[in-house]
């Protein structure tokens, strides 16, 4: 495998990648991967395991498997999942625990409160004229981005005459690319946020009380009225963050104009889980480990030692009071350094597996190279089926899952599918949801506003961290603020000036008892009072580029001021500026635009009367200096003039960067 692309005939990604999948290549030939199964840090086999571990499950056979617990990050494969409720028949006292430090159960929450039922949502952006953003990345953070991007972008292309366009308002706790490409963006705290929610809904007819927004009321009527005048055609998109009030708020704004059906759709979750949540959390299973009811734990994926909310303390629970620990794994990483076993976790590119999207399209995935690490390399079928009894290859247990199981296909569909990726007809059919729950709208209340703010931002780079070892997504610029390898304290420029704070100060943030310490960098957009965090980095274990060393400190690590109560952001902060002058690799500090206009912009009606041409004619530039600074001899590299073979329209662009990791990936593999 030298380079990745989109399959063109999936729904959810037309044939488009983010930034992450295309340096997933580096990733699969990454040298710090897993090689070798590991006992206490010492080289074993997958015999010697298989051996201990079903030693391990025999003893719990007597019990129906009481102390036996099972933790997976959320699970969208439809065979793995069954391998997993098969194990739990086998054991009907284990328990099945699912963690990501994406936390998704606000909307889990929102949806049973409004509907009664756990439904996911789907946005129809092909069809949105007037789009709302409730804190929502959109563009980037949401496992459907690259689809809602493709229509975002679909919507701003425009003819010389005849063009439309869609319109985004953006109201947000930090500066997304979402926010930058809004056509009108506020920023907000954290805790205003349903605030203006629910304002938006009172202004649009849903009956509940406004909250105090610092955004004008004129705008949230402007705002509300634009929604209206474009029934059916306008959206409501809360963030994956937010608070399950906002949720349940963007809810009911939708239904009030006729979303629901056209530009919103609720489906079956495509995930798989236990059904009660309070089973399943990371929470319940902490607190088994510690009422010692734990005596093994198979860890699949993740990295919960890193990530886990830090009032949890679940690294001490982990490494106290659970006898067999085994992590199946990509890295020897945090994680795997508490637990007994660490077993090398195949790649996708060397694996047999499926999964579902979240339109509930099946794909099926098979592997494009054999595993780089040989048979010390298991997927996570072919783990689960060794601990069943016997080792099986992935091949045929997807085979046999697809021949007999929920989905039959017969031998020709079973290629056909192989050969196009997807199983036609298997996308989620859109349910009917109730009306939203009056006594959900009730209980919204307005939240008190903390004196300083955090808001906990993903990495548009390396995400939760499971990237940070990829140098690819280290040293590509973050979207908005161009920083290479680091992570930053933003804060805006009132707060900094007010503070006496300048881009480099490392400041300590206290919270709870609780202090961090990281470089401050001043971000124009970023709402006064609040700061935000980029979570990721800052790891003690997870290959050469990932590991921060005194030596090589890259990134600070964000995650113990995370607590269970506030996974999105957190209130009541106090921000100390130690001082320093921390230096950051920034790709864009030169501001140097060659003589050229730093803004061209025109309006849709200038656009649509003059043309295209038109609308970009500027006054004459400045003479280039490119031929009397270049670098490179005359005799060698005559000059020929300026050349470049790459345009963007930069109304579609919504600054991704894709386009950059892909380029690494065809040049550097």
């Amino acid at each position: 495998p030298i380079k990745l692309e989109g399959n063109p005939e999936h729904p959810m990604s037309l044939g488009a990648l983010d930034a992450q999948t295309q340096a997933q290549i580096l990733n699969f030939y990454d040298p710090d991967r897993l090689p070798n199964v590991l006992n206490a840090g010492n080289i074993s086999t997958v015999e010697q395991f298989a051996q201990v571990a079903r030693d391990a499950l025999a003893a719990q056979k007597a019990k129906g498997g009481a102390g036996l617990r099972i933790l997976t990050e959320t699970i969208t494969s439809p065979s793995l999942a069954a391998q997993i409720e098969d194990l739990l028949k086998a054991y009907p006292q284990a328990k099945w625990h699912v963690y990501d430090a994406v936390d998704t159960d606000s909307h889990r929450v929102a949806s049973e409160a409004a509907f009664g039922a756990n439904y996911d949502t789907h946005y129809n952006l092909a069809a949105a004229k007037v789009i709302v953003a409730l804190d929502s990345d959109f563009l980037q953070g949401r496992p459907d981005s690259v689809l809602l991007a493709r229509h975002f972008a679909d919507g701003r292309r425009t003819a010389a005459s005849t063009g439309t366009m869609n319109r985004l308002y953006s109201i947000e706790s930090s500066m997304t690319i979402t926010g930058a490409s809004a056509d009108h963006r506020w920023p907000v705290k954290p805790s205003e946020v349903v605030g203006f929610a629910s304002a938006l809904a009172a202004a649009v007819g849903v009956p509940v009380a406004p909250g105090a927004t610092s955004v004008p009321a004129s705008v949230v009527n402007a705002i509300a009225k634009d929604l209206q005048s474009n029934p059916s055609a306008s959206v409501v998109i809360p963030g994956e963050g937010t608070s399950p009030e906002v949720v349940v708020l963007a809810h009911a704004i939708n239904a009030k104009l006729a979303a629901i059906g056209n530009t919103a759709t609720y489906t079956a979750p495509a995930d798989f889980r236990p059904a009660r949540r309070e089973d399943y959390s990371l929470a319940a299973l902490t607190n088994a480990l510690n009422q010692r009811l734990v005596d093994s734990i198979i860890i699949v994926g993740g990295n919960p030692v890193y990530n886990a909310p830090a009032d949890l303390k679940f690294h001490d629970a982990l490494l106290q009071h659970a006898k067999f620990k085994v992590h199946l794994t990509e890295y020897e990483n945090e994680t795997g350094q508490v637990c007994d076993w660490s077993v090398p976790l195949a790649h996708p590119l060397e694996a047999w597996s499926d999964l579902r999207a979240c339109d509930g399209t099946v794909s099926l995935a098979q592997p494009i190279i054999a595993p780089l690490h040989g048979d010390e390399t298991l997927s996570a079928h072919e783990f689960f089926s060794m601990l069943s009894g016997a080792r099986r290859q992935g091949y045929d247990l997807l085979r046999d899952f697809y021949t007999t199981g929920p989905i039959p296909l017969d031998e020709k569909a079973f290629r056909r599918a192989l050969h196009d990726g997807v199983i036609p007809g298997t996308a989620s059919k859109p349910t009917q949801v109730p009306p939203v729950n009056a006594a959900a709208l009730g209980a919204i209340a307005p939240k008190a506003v903390g004196d300083t703010e955090v808001k906990f931002a993903l990495c548009p780079k390396v995400v939760d961290g499971r990237f940070s070892n990829n140098g690819w997504l280290r040293e590509f610029p973050h979207p908005v603020n161009k920083i290479t390898w680091d992570n930053v304290v933003e804060i805006s420029p009132q707060m900094a000036q007010r503070l006496k704070i300048s881009s480099g100060n490392i400041l300590k943030l206290s919270a709870g008892g609780v202090e961090v310490n990281g470089p401050a960098w001043i971000q124009p957009g970023q709402p006064d009072g609040s700061v935000s965090l980029t979570l990721g980095y800052g790891r003690t274990n997870g290959g050469a580029v990932a590991t921060t060393t005194e030596a090589d400190a890259a990134g600070y690590d964000a995650f113990p001021l995370r607590t269970t109560t506030n996974m999105g952001s957190l209130g009541g902060a106090t921000i100390t500026n130690l001082g320093g002058d921390y230096r950051f690799a920034n790709v864009q500090m030169h501001h140097a635009m060659q003589g050229r206009n730093i803004v061209r912009s025109t309006t849709l009606d200038k656009l649509k009367k003059d043309g295209p041409n038109r609308a970009y004619e500027f006054e004459e530039e400045e003479p280039h200096t490119w031929k009397e600074n270049t670098m490179y001899p005359e005799e060698v590299f005559p000059w020929k003039g300026e050349q470049w073979a790459m345009t963007i329209d930069l109304n579609l662009c919504t600054g991704c960067n894709a386009c950059v990791t892909a380029c690494q990936a065809e040049n550097n593999i």
